[in-house]
Parts: structure tokens; C-alpha cells; sequence
């Protein structure tokens, strides 16, 4: 049984693709394929999948390197190895997120990324506290907005404080 299950996730990867990891364009266009097979891509995006692809790659805050990085992984039972790709994992999954959220959601989201706010697939109601703590933290500055959410959570009673805030 743990072996069927295992395998679900765990397929080695193919001996011509050991070299290098999957591209993300690749990644991105099964997804969106996925959509097309169910819905139509709003009339505002590129309609050719994979300008659709490549403007999501744009619209992602660029990895962080290492932990974003790709990087082969023994699969359990000798049977080779296959690649785990953190960043390539976060564009698909905000990808199949924004395709399937409100119209109104997606501005939003294309409207904080021109402000340098990403959005990393959040739940909308958290990424508008984002967009609005990034606000406060770039008027105050960032050692004054730290400082500030240090006393904060010091405060905090399930960090130790003794102030309910």
C-alpha cells in the first residue's frame, strides 16, 4: 500500500531529463491548458498560452536563491532521482489561484505588483493586510516599521507579553 502511495508522488525522473530540471514555461502551460480545457482565458490576458506563461513569470517576485533553487532528490527505493523545484512549484500553484479567482481579485493583484507587492497565492483578505503593512513599512522606513512590530509583538501575550493588544 505505502508503495502505490509512494509512487503517486515520488516518480523517478526520466535519464534524458537528469541533466537539467523541468522549465517552468513547461510547468505553467500544462496548467493553463488544464484552464482551457474548462473555462476561456479572461479577454485582458494574452490569449496565446504561452505569452500567458511567460507574463506570469514577470509578474512573480524572482526567486531567492538557494531555497528556491532546483535540486535533484533520491527518490526511496533506489529508483533513481528526481528534481524538486520550490519556484516552480509557487508560480504553478498562484497561476491555477489567479485563474480561478474574480476579475476584481486579479486587478488587485496586478495593481500591487506595479508597487512591487507580490502576491504568493495569499487568501485576499491576509494580501490586503499585506499591501497595506508594505504601505506603512515603506512610509515609515523599514528599521522604524521593525522596531515598531518588535514592541508589538513583545506586547503580544502568546509571545510573553503581558499587554493585550
Amino acid at each position: 500500500m505505502f508503495k502505490k502511495l509512494a509512487d503517486k508522488f515520488e516518480k523517478p525522473v526520466a535519464e534524458a531529463s537528469r541533466e537539467r530540471p523541468p522549465l517552468i514555461e513547461d510547468e505553467l502551460l500544462k496548467v493553463i491548458h488544464g484552464f482551457l480545457q474548462h473555462r476561456s482565458l479572461p479577454l485582458w490576458l494574452p490569449q496565446i498560452p504561452r505569452d500567458v506563461a511567460l507574463w506570469w513569470i514577470d509578474m512573480q517576485e524572482p526567486p531567492s536563491m538557494p531555497a528556491d533553487a532546483p535540486r535533484q532528490v533520491s527518490v526511496p527505493g533506489d529508483e533513481g532521482q528526481r528534481w524538486i523545484c520550490p519556484y516552480h512549484e509557487r508560480i504553478r500553484h498562484t497561476l491555477r489561484k489567479f485563474l480561478s479567482l474574480h476579475e476584481h481579485d486579479q486587478k488587485i493583484i496586478m495593481a500591487a505588483r506595479e508597487d512591487k507587492v507580490f502576491w504568493r497565492g495569499d487568501d485576499m483578505p491576509f494580501f490586503m493586510r499585506v499591501i497595506d503593512e508594505t504601505v506603512k513599512m515603506r512610509k515609515m522606513g523599514v528599521e522604524a516599521y521593525r522596531i515598531e512590530a518588535l514592541k508589538k509583538m513583545k506586547s503580544c501575550r502568546l509571545l510573553g507579553g503581558t499587554k493585550r493588544e
